[in-house]
């Protein structure tokens, strides 16, 4: 992590870099010793700190020592992976109970079967993460982690200007435009979609001060097709786990369930796509907001 001294000594667009990432390693390294318990928002907490600090170094690349940040990008992807299993278990026992609970079609001793298969896999996802956590290959994984982000050296461009910063974090919006010229109509471009904004997401907070109304837009617009785009998600995993259990759900429960989340697909397809539209007019204030604190800060208006 950059020093004090050191810090005070960058320039403007390296300054946000290192304190970026600066913010998300102390994050992750407050995580860590909390995973133990295996707690739903320690695990959340665990998997979106280590993709922050992976779309981070992959948006400031070229400021960054090469080798040295691939090598942490490979060590945070392993965390999060570990961390994947008990997060899907409960998001998708979340999904399933929500969508049964109170519903006339299916009555409580039904519905208990689904609860009972949902927490059977929150059960053998925990053990699997509790015997991973207590072994020495984790226990190395997180060392490194916590050396990378101890590693001063990581930050290879001390001179970047504010400029270059904002550059860098346009370009994945660059991305996330290209896909919004065709409007997504199944779950593999929602997908796509979804990483788009979320590496955005996570660029955009590192500079969010520059212009802070237009970042807050911004940031609210990409926060609400992310949780749409998410859910959307989440309920394809939902009917793929319904088709591979039909046998023990019962051809009934089983039919409910689909016929359920068939309809939730739609309604968040229709919802994910109309925040979708919105990012767009919000991107263009923020880059319009760039533009003046660099016209502001430039040498020959200072």
């Amino acid at each position: 992590m950059i020093g004090a001294a050191e810090f005070e000594g960058l320039a403007a667009g390296s300054r946000h870099v290192a304190d970026a990432l600066a913010r998300q390693q102390q994050r992750l390294a407050g995580i860590i010793p909390r995973l133990a318990e295996a707690r739903p928002e320690d695990i959340h907490d665990g998997r979106v700190a280590a993709r922050r600090l992976r779309s981070l170094l992959k948006t400031y690349r070229p400021m960054l020592e090469q080798r040295r940040a691939r090598l942490y990008r490979l060590d945070l992807r392993s965390f999060a992976r570990a961390l994947g299993a008990v997060r899907e278990a409960d998001v998708l026992a979340a999904l399933v109970d929500g969508l049964l609970a109170g519903d006339a079609a299916i009555g409580p001793t039904t519905r208990e079967r689904a609860v009972r298969l949902t927490e059977r896999e929150r059960s053998a996802a925990r053990a699997a993460l509790t015997e991973r956590l207590a072994g020495p290959e984790w226990r190395a994984l997180c060392r490194a982690l916590l050396r990378h982000g101890d590693d001063q050296r990581l930050l290879a461009e001390k001179g970047a200007a504010l400029e270059q910063a904002l550059d860098r974090v346009d370009r994945p919006f660059r991305k996330a435009m290209r896909l919004l010229e065709n409007t997504p109509s199944d779950a593999d471009a929602l997908h796509r979609l979804r990483l788009a904004f979320k590496h955005c997401r996570y660029a955009l907070e590192s500079v969010a001060d520059v212009a802070p109304v237009e970042a807050s837009s911004l940031l609210r617009s990409l926060r609400r097709v992310q949780d749409s785009i998410g859910s959307h998600r989440d309920v394809v995993l939902a009917r793929r786990w319904v088709e591979s259990n039909r046998i023990q759900l019962g051809a009934r429960l089983a039919g409910r369930l689909d016929q359920l989340l068939v309809e939730r697909d739609a309604d968040l397809l229709v919802e994910a796509v109309k925040r979708s539209r919105k990012v767009r007019s919000t991107h263009r204030r923020w880059r319009s907001a760039c533009r003046r604190a660099i016209r502001a800060t430039s040498p020959a208006r200072a």
